[in-house]
């Protein structure tokens, strides 16, 4: 079974092919949130240089979020875009949860992801090989008393990427324990948007 992951999260936007589980290959390139011409030219590469053809795709996977809101839409619309075309199951992956899934560490992890200054996004996961099992996902500005919450918790702090994207969309897959449906995928936000911060509050004058 292959995968092929997109994340378009962050300022970096990454690929990922796993089969069966098994990584194969990946591609990242910092394009500075400048993502909508550089993903599915990035996605052919991958498949390119590993002698895959898009058809022999089984399922698409996309990081859903937290993070930049327009990065997000594009890479979501590109992993929707192969789906739908070849009607192929597609699977959402959390970005905190990439972030958990990236270290060596089992058990309960906290991953951040900064939104701004001593302001984060933050995940709760119980992590093992043979499952992930979420617990908390939220946004947080105070991560002392997130530590306290979470005492017995591994904290780590980084950006998602494709390679554990697809990795956990396998496992999920496997699993049963996440939609495929296409129309299922969408942009998972932890916090308003800037326009909608400054509309809210315009509302409340």
């Amino acid at each position: 079974m292959k995968i092929l992951s997109i994340d378009t999260s962050g300022k970096v936007a990454s690929v990922a092919l796993v089969e069966d589980g098994r990584f194969i290959d990946t591609i990242e390139k910092n394009t500075n949130l400048s993502h909508s011409q550089a993903v599915l030219p990035v996605c052919m590469e991958l498949l390119d240089r590993n002698e895959v053809k898009l058809k022999d795709i089984d399922c698409f996977a996309s990081v859903v979020g937290p993070g930049s809101f327009t990065g997000l839409r594009i890479g979501i619309a590109a992993a929707k875009g192969f789906a739908m075309m070849l009607d192929k199951p597609l699977i959402g992956i959390s970005s905190l949860e990439c972030v958990a899934y990236a270290g060596e560490n089992e058990g309960k992890i906290c991953s951040l992801i900064r939104s701004r200054e001593n302001e984060y996004f933050f995940g709760v996961y119980n992590i093992s090989k043979e499952k992930t099992e979420t617990i908390e996902e939220g946004f947080s500005d105070n991560v002392p008393e997130l530590k306290e919450k979470y005492p017995d918790a591994v904290v780590v702090e980084g950006e998602a990427r494709a390679k554990e994207a697809a990795l956990l969309a396998y496992y999920h897959y496997i699993n049963k324990t996440k939609d495929t449906d296409v129309h299922s995928v969408n942009p998972m936000y932890l916090k308003l948007s800037q326009a909608e911060r400054m509309k809210l509050q315009e509302n409340n004058k």
